[in-house]
């Protein structure tokens, strides 16, 4: 694929450089891309660290959360599924359009899940625990290939998509650090406020 890059045109010449560039993000598009990063990046850690900080904290072997990690080969495994994603519309989503569509789907698909995860907890066995954390992974993996996929197209020069990548990046490591510390943060004060409630609860909800 081809990527033309042009100079942009400055519509006020006396508008500093910093400034132009603080105005580009936030524009509508460039806005919609930092919502989408946060949400793309939001599940990683949940299925990641903070899901492995929440077995140790119920007393599961080490040997069960090594084999637990392994749902993240998802995120690596992604490009398998992706030519599929290009081809097939969902019926249900249709009227959203193709890439929304799916970007929809994807985000119910994880948020359902990590409910799942959160009610289920490891009573009720760490093979539907996996499972659920599997859906997890392989969704927002999905939601990962759609948003590339739209910031790709709906970039209007080389100058806008660098701007999109560099606003989805932001906030999906934003989202990283909310979720690999901030949640444990707020787990610990929420623990301490209510000693009858296990950490092991909270982690998965947030």
């Amino acid at each position: 694929m081809r990527v033309e890059f042009r100079e942009a045109s400055v519509d006020d010449e006396d508008v500093s450089p910093h400034k132009h560039r603080v105005a580009g993000y936030l524009r509508p598009k460039t806005l919609t891309m930092l919502l989408l990063g946060f949400s793309s990046g939001l599940p990683f850690y949940l299925v990641g660290n903070t899901f492995g900080f929440w077995l140790r904290d119920e007393h599961t072997s080490l040997t069960a959360i090594g084999f637990l990690s392994w749902v993240g080969i998802a995120y690596s495994l992604k490009f398998l599924w992706a030519p599929l994603m290009d081809r097939v519309d969902l019926p249900l989503f249709r009227r959203l359009g193709h890439r929304r569509g799916w970007m929809m789907f994807s985000q119910i698909v994880v948020g359902l899940a990590l409910c799942a995860m959160g009610g289920t907890g490891t009573k009720a066995g760490l093979a539907r625990l996996g499972a659920f954390a599997l859906v997890v992974a392989f969704a927002s993996s999905t939601q990962d290939i759609v948003v590339d996929a739209w910031r790709i197209e709906s970039a209007d020069d080389g100058e806008e998509q660098g701007l999109l990548a560099s606003a989805y990046q932001f906030s999906y490591r934003l989202a990283l650090l909310t979720t690999d510390s901030v949640i444990l943060i707020v787990a610990a004060t929420v623990a301490g406020a209510c000693p009858t409630v296990s950490t092991a609860h909270v982690w998965p909800l947030e």
